[in-house]
């Protein structure tokens, strides 16, 4: 049932409740005022009703109240048991620990990151788990969010149950009411290990391009100059500093046209060998 037709349909029926219960107030007040009018004692039937009024009026308010609180229980189970899914389910690690860095609750997704279940951890502290190298960067991360109140994003290494190196990137943040700081770590692993390939096979290839004795250069799409080799600073007299971000300007005049036809053809993924 969607939320929005519940509540209005609760505010519809508490203002048709209230109405009858202001009815019933003032019947209930005439009416026993009248009997005791009649008795000749009008202030005390007056008084009498007003009793029974406030009975009833209080009576109506312990159900109205009991009423909206059950509401409010329903809204909290329900976001509880939405948290407690998340938590369950998250493939990213989600830590809890105290002010000394105890560990109160762990997502069971440390499985798969960490080889350790979450019984394996709490109770245990992260000195047990963290990299030796990134515990004092860790520590101060953890000071300043509970100096800052601020959310903090920082990076720590774990020692994985079989030994190897895990990188988390973490976003943390510290509660005061509740003296518990919140982490999660997403394992970025692979990624780091992506880039330390990349970075090795661009300094390979850098190598490979300044060993050469023949003139490498690459252009961009637009002609400006990406590399420009050291045999090419020797060969054309230009530096790399004088070249590279800048068009390709060694264009003999008069033979622009033919660059041109060269060029165009290059990027339609033709392989030309041209010798001079």
């Amino acid at each position: 049932m969607h939320p929005t037709k519940v509540s209005s349909g609760w505010i519809h029926d508490r203002g048709v409740l209230v109405g009858l219960v202001g009815l019933l107030t003032v019947l209930l007040v005439i009416s026993v005022a009248g009997l005791w009018y009649q008795r000749g004692d009008m202030l005390a039937g007056i008084t009498a009703g007003l009793v029974v009024a406030l009975i009833a009026s209080g009576l109506v308010l312990v159900r109205e109240s009991r009423s909206r609180a059950a509401v409010i229980e329903r809204a909290l189970r329900r976001e509880i048991e939405q948290h407690s899914r998340i938590f369950e389910t998250t493939l990213d690690l989600i830590l809890i620990t105290d002010r000394q860095g105890q560990f109160i609750r762990v997502s069971p997704s440390v499985s798969a990151i960490l080889g350790y279940r979450p019984e394996e951890m709490i109770g245990r502290i992260g000195i047990d788990f963290i990299h030796p190298d990134d515990l004092e960067s860790t520590r101060n991360e953890m000071r300043l969010a509970r100096r800052g109140r601020a959310m903090r994003n920082f990076e720590t290494r774990y020692v994985h149950k079989d030994g190897r190196t895990v990188t988390l990137t973490w976003t943390g943040v510290w509660s005061e009411p509740e003296q518990l700081h919140f982490f999660i770590g997403r394992d970025m692993t692979a990624q780091k290990r992506l880039e330390v390939a990349e970075r090795n096979a661009k300094e390979t290839l850098t190598a490979v391009i300044d060993a050469s004795p023949v003139a490498i250069l690459c252009l961009a799409p637009d002609r400006t100059v990406l590399v420009w080799s050291r045999a090419a600073e020797e060969i054309f007299g230009y530096a790399a500093d004088e070249t590279l971000g800048r068009p390709y300007r060694l264009v003999p005049a008069g033979q622009e046209p033919e660059y041109d036809n060269l060029f165009g053809r290059a990027l339609a993924g033709e392989t030309l060998a041209i010798f001079a």
